[in-house]
């Protein structure tokens, strides 16, 4: 990894927001990070950060950063199951202002686009990865933290919102964890629960969608005792980390995390077990349409917003009726995730404005008990 810079900057911000990232995404695992660290310099060939906004590389202030990656994938690679990530290269517009909130939005940017480039790097050293996958004639491969699609109808790619909202909330994270001159400003279970105005940190372009992905971490949660500043504090890692169930199997602890940083079409099969074939592909493409509206237009349809909570809801509550009847939950474990997931739904309502009426509640219980044995609803 070579950085570039403009006459004047000071690489050692950019070193410091790679080391806060390495110290999250690595937590106990210093072999992970000895091989993320060699792999970074083998892949990444670029770093440029420039002091001035260059019309032809596409940076401006509205967009301060961008990570641009190269894929290949081709039969041999879909039945080797090869890496398929070839380079990255990485662009920073760097504004100087080296006061102490200046200081703060160049450390968020630089971390913002580092994680990008780590999510696109590790699915290539995950022993159990399956980088590229065929369905149904459409060739699905990872990127960036999204998932792309290969078809006869064309190339698209799916969960761009939550893979922009997530970096941003696991930038916020690990700057407040490891980084002195943030100094823990907000603890990480408040990053990952309440509504990003509370935590008094830089603002960026995605920040008014987080609300809507810290909904999906918590419906993708299979830790009933989930505590992320804990496991920070402890060294244990919020991305790959295990949990035993009551009947004696391993789950992964978040879902949804593990997805973003080590294999984007993980969170697919997950949601696609409870909800079936091909719908988390059009949930994604939904969310992904009003998410590139609302850039353009700051206003998000609260129509959307609404289906969006009651598909995740749906999902959720399937999901542990599922784990109940199979025995990895018991009882207690369901009421605490269901508390967690019920403090960020309410946070979203509030956020967003969205109501719920007696009638639309009841009809959410319904469509529940015509899965469930045991009944235990969300509201």
């Amino acid at each position: 990894m070579v950085i570039y810079s403009s006459t004047g900057i000071d690489n050692t911000i950019f070193e410091e927001a790679y080391r806060c990232n390495l110290n999250l995404v690595c937590a106990g695992n210093n072999k992970l990070r000895r091989k993320l660290e060699k792999r970074v310099d083998e892949k990444v060939e670029t770093v440029r950060i420039i002091s001035y906004p260059d019309k032809n590389e596409g940076i401006d202030k509205k967009t301060p950063g961008v990570t641009d990656t190269e894929y290949k994938v081709n039969e041999y690679i879909v039945n080797k199951k090869k890496d398929i990530l070839v380079s990255a290269n990485v662009a920073i517009y760097d504004n100087k202002k080296y006061d102490l909130k200046g200081l703060r939005e160049i450390l968020h940017v630089e971390g913002h686009e580092l994680f990008h480039v780590l999510s696109s790097v590790i699915p290539g050293i995950m022993k159990d990865n399956i980088n590229v996958f065929v369905d149904n004639d459409k060739v699905y491969y990872n990127a960036l933290g999204y998932y792309c699609i290969n078809s006869k109808e064309g190339f698209k790619k799916l969960g761009v919102m939550f893979c922009e909202t997530l970096t941003d909330i696991l930038t916020t994270v690990s700057l407040n964890s490891y980084n002195k001159d943030y100094n823990h400003m907000v603890d990480a279970n408040t990053i990952f629960r309440k509504n990003y105005n509370t935590w008094k940190q830089y603002v960026s372009g995605y920040s008014f969608f987080t609300s809507l992905t810290r909904l999906a971490i918590a419906a993708f949660s299979n830790d009933p005792n989930a505590d992320f500043d804990e496991m920070i504090n402890n060294d244990n890692n919020i991305f790959f980390g295990r949990v035993k169930c009551r009947n004696g199997e391993f789950l992964i602890k978040n879902d949804f995390l593990y997805s973003y940083m080590a294999d984007p079409m993980h969170v697919k099969r997950e949601f696609e077990k409870i909800e079936g074939n091909g719908l988390y592909d059009t949930f994604l493409e939904s969310i992904d349409a009003e998410f590139n509206k609302t850039i353009k237009t700051g206003h998000m349809n609260k129509k959307i917003i609404k289906l969006y909570m009651q598909v995740l809801t749906s999902f959720f509550n399937s999901k542990l009726d599922k784990y109940y009847s199979e025995g990895l939950f018991n009882l207690e474990d369901v009421i605490k995730l269901t508390n967690t997931f019920n403090e960020v739904w309410n946070e979203v309502q509030k956020e967003y404005g969205i109501f719920f009426s007696k009638n639309e509640i009841i009809e959410l219980k319904n469509s529940f008990e015509k899965k469930q044995k045991k009944r235990i609803f969300l509201f």
